[in-house]
């Protein structure tokens, strides 16, 4: 039985989307790294992307909430986020790259 998280990631990755640098599938990966996760208040984004990129978080159902420019390192207040699971993209030209956050 395929649960709604699943559900989720089959679709990212259907759309070219991928959750780790180690895969050798789709688009090139956009560098990034996402700590502390889980966590309940500030996120850094740490990215060695020279050119700048768009930054987007996604709730479980697909519905955007937020989407900025970054360029090398973010921090982000996901105090303000229900408890659950979210998708972070950074993309840009020519590479893009998804991972899982958990906020508690």
């Amino acid at each position: 039985m395929q649960t709604a998280v699943d559900s989720v990631t089959n679709w990212y990755q259907r759309q070219g989307f991928f959750y780790s640098s180690l895969s050798e599938k789709g688009p090139k990966a956009a560098s990034f790294k996402l700590h502390p996760n889980p966590s309940s208040g500030f996120v850094t984004i740490e990215t060695d992307i020279a050119e700048a990129a768009v930054l987007t978080i996604y709730d479980v159902s697909g519905r955007i909430m937020i989407q900025q420019p970054i360029k090398g390192n973010t921090l982000l207040n996901i105090g303000e986020y229900a408890k659950g699971l979210y998708f972070v993209e950074v993309a840009h030209t020519s590479a893009r790259s998804l991972r899982k956050l958990v906020v508690e």
